[in-house]
This record gives C-alpha cells, structure tokens and sequence, in this order.
C-alpha cells in the first residue's frame, strides 16, 4: 500500500439475495461488520468486532405490518393499533423514554425526551418549515418548487471543525478523525485529543468566521466524575484579544459528569476558542473529548452545487464526477470526499492523498465514530448536527429513531432511507426520500 497516502478497500460478501451478509472496509485497520436477516430479507442483527472502529452489536425486531418495534440502543417501539380502523399505524409514539405526536398529515409535531422539547411546523406541502427545540428556532426557507435555498439555525458551530494546540495532538492534530474514541457523556462519540511526554495547556477551535455565540459545553474525560479545578474557557474574534468565559480559579471547581460542564455568557462575537485544562501548566496527560460552540447561522442554498455560510462568508461549492460527489472547496481549502456502498461519506482526504477525517455509521445511520468536515454524510444526504437528522429533500430522517419524521408522499411502504421496501438498511440508498414524483436537484444521485 502507498505510503503517506489514505488507501482504502472495500469487500462486500452476499449469499443468496440482493442484500449484504458481509461487508469490509479497510482504511489502515479492518472494520469488517457481519448482518443477518429474516426469511422475508429484514435486517435482523447487525455487529462489528472492531474497537477502533467502535465495535457494536445491534439486533432489531418488526410487526406483522412492517414496523419495526425494537432497535438495539432504542429499546421497545410503541405504535397506535394496526386494524383496519387504525389511524397511522406505522408512525411510532413512543421509543427509549422519547414520546412524539403528528398532524393529521402524518408529519411528526413533537418530540419530548427527559428536558428537552421540540415542536416541528410545516408548511401547506407538508414540508419543514420550522424546528425549536428548547426555546432556540431553526427555520428553512424553499423556493417554488420546494428545493432548500436557505436555513437560519441556533446550532453547534464546532460541528466537523479541526482542533489545534500549542503542541501536536495524537491521532494527528484533528479532533474529529475517528483514530480514537470515547463517550462523550450525552450519548455522542468524539476523539480524545491528547499528547505524549511533551504536555500541552489547551485545545483550539478555528470556527472559519465570525459568529454571535452565548454558550460552549465542554466534556474533558469521557464523565468519570473527576474533579477540574485548573479549567478556563477563553473566546476571541480575531485571536489576539481573548475573553474569559470561564475561569474555576474565580467560578469554582466542578466534577466531570455525563452531561459535560456547560458555559452560558453574554452573546459575543467570536471566531476562537481555547479551552485550559491546567492553566498555563503543561500536562501529558491532558486530554478533551468534546466541545460545543453554540451561535446563530444563516446559510443560502443553491441546490446540490454549492452553499454558503452568510454569517462566516464563507462559501463551499461540491464537485461531482457524473452523478457522484468527489469533492468539496470550503473557503480556499480543497477536501477529496470517498463514499461507501450506500453513498455515505465516510473518508476524506486533502489534495495530498492523507486522511482528513474519517466516519463510521450504524446500520440505520447513526454516527459510531469520527466526523468529517462535511455535513453530507450518511447515504450522502445533509446532516442536521445539531437536530439529530438528515434532509432527504422530501422529507427529514431520524437516524436514531429509524423512521422518517414525515409520511412518504409517493408510497406507504418504507421508513429508512437505504431501502426501497421494508428493513433492508444495508441494500441500495434512496436518496429523495420518497418512490417517485419529487424534482430532484442537480447533483443528487439516482439509483
């Protein structure tokens, strides 16, 4: 294999049927993922071995009707009574302590897990408009003929962003790489960046441009309970002049917990952040595992060619060879983009040939490990961060819960996207999200 360079093999083994029983992925170490299915091809288990890749060990469980009622990591699936009286019995209302309500539209209206509140709203075609979750409002503009051309978001700006340091991280010095991996405490994976013998103060973020920002939640050593009493969260808009969010040495000490230490300010206009672990001391075995930086953002849409972030200025246009993505300029920076056989971004590499980032994703689409510097991730459709699903320009998809958060406008037959009927989510990706009778934008790829 070609040294200095990101290489990459995949194997896929079938036995029988149209579906994957075997599927391998080489990038440096094997991540080999092993699935079974049922006598009608529903995926039924699901598992990986490997723990650099985050092994996992899934099964799943369906209805006489098709729906499926439990999902490792989920847990039971509740849905209304299926007899021929019944009002939308594929559409779940409960699962894993989440409750949801619909429209008489089938379009998903709310969800409540534990503290957290979200209301969906949706224009006369039954698409997006609106998502709050907890107070803070994401809203999604279209043009005549439904295409996205514009978002305004409360959302975590650090999402895909690298880390620097005053010092090489491991792994190299990107956070989001999916060398390694840890818990982050609120049910997310991220990278533990960390040194040897040479120590290191702080990890920085280079948010790309300037944003208005009011909170930044950290998570140091995967929620052990460990006590901080040396930690200082700093900002700055321009990487000279720095303001102190947060300071244990005035504020207190704290202990680490699975909800990570959260910071709430005043908004400021920021572009960098730094986050000390012991102050101006250097330790070897200082390490983070996750940070948030939450703000506002505007983005314009123009189809699948190109976007740009109005608050940074800063624009990405996508590249495609054929129907295919192959890459992406964000600002001057050129990123190559590789897919799986689904179509999900799960390797990136700069004009060199070396790795940038690098994802792993669950049968139904969660993320296992990494992050990549782009939002078009799973099956190649935009992920929503900081909401937890992904834009299948008809509808939008709760990886987590494995259902769409609206009805199929075409047909009544399917709730993931990497099927065409029931339960296969290792066959082919349909990336509309619905049978047929969609414009779809340029640059989306058809099966």
């Amino acid at each position: 294999m070609p040294t200095g360079k990101a290489w990459r093999f995949q194997q896929w083994v079938h036995t029988g049927s149209a579906y994957l029983d075997d599927y391998a992925e080489f990038t440096g170490s094997g991540d080999v993922q092993t699935f079974t299915y049922d006598a009608l091809d529903r995926l039924m288990t699901a598992q990986s071995a490997n723990d650099a890749y985050r092994g996992y060990s899934e099964s799943y469980q369906y209805s006489p009707i098709g729906n499926l009622t439990y999902k490792t990591g989920q847990g039971t699936y509740t849905y209304p009574t299926s007899d021929p009286n019944s009002v939308r019995p594929h559409a779940v209302t409960s699962a894993g302590g989440h409750t949801y309500a619909y429209d008489a539209n089938g379009n998903m209206t709310t969800h409540w897990y534990a503290d957290m509140s979200q209301t969906l709203v949706y224009s006369a075609e039954n698409r997006l408009a609106s998502v709050t979750r907890n107070g803070k409002t994401t809203a999604y503009f279209y043009d005549g003929d439904g295409v996205l051309v514009k978002k305004t978001a409360y959302e975590n700006l650090a999402a895909g962003v690298p880390a620097t340091s005053d010092t090489t991280l491991f792994w190299p010095a990107v956070v989001t790489n999916g060398d390694t991996w840890a818990n982050s405490g609120n049910g997310n994976y991220g990278e533990f960046a960390y040194t040897g013998s040479i120590g290191l103060r702080y990890v920085q973020l280079d948010l790309g441009g300037a944003y208005t920002v009011d909170q930044i939640k950290v998570w140091h050593y995967a929620a052990d309970s460990r006590i901080y009493n040396n930690t200082k969260t700093q900002v700055s808009a321009d990487g000279v002049t720095w303001y102190t969010v947060f300071d244990s040495a005035v504020s207190g000490t704290y202990p680490e917990t699975a909800a990570g230490k959260t910071h709430t300010f005043a908004p400021r206009t920021v572009r960098y952040v730094r986050d000390y672990l012991n102050g101006s001391s250097s330790n070897s075995s200082n390490h983070w595992v996750e940070i948030e930086v939450w703000g506002n953002r505007t983005t314009v849409y123009v189809n699948a060619l190109y976007e740009k972030d109005v608050t940074a200025n800063l624009s990405t246009k996508y590249y495609y060879f054929g129907s295919q993505r192959i890459a992406m300029r964000r600002g001057s920076t050129l990123t190559y983009l590789h897919g799986d056989h689904l179509g999900s971004a799960s390797l990136t590499t700069n004009a060199s040939g070396a790795k940038v980032s690098l994802m792993r994703y669950m049968p139904y689409g969660e993320l296992r490990v990494g992050g990549l510097s782009t939002d078009r991730q799973y099956t190649g459709q935009r992920r929503e961060a900081s909401l937890g699903f992904y834009d299948y320009v008809a509808r939008q998809y709760d990886p987590a819960l494995g259902r769409f958060l609206q009805a199929d406008t075409a047909m009544q037959a399917s709730s993931s996207p990497t099927r065409r009927t029931r339960s296969r989510s290792t066959a082919t990706a349909t990336p509309w999200g619905i049978r047929s009778g969609i414009r779809i934008p340029v640059g989306t790829l058809l099966f």
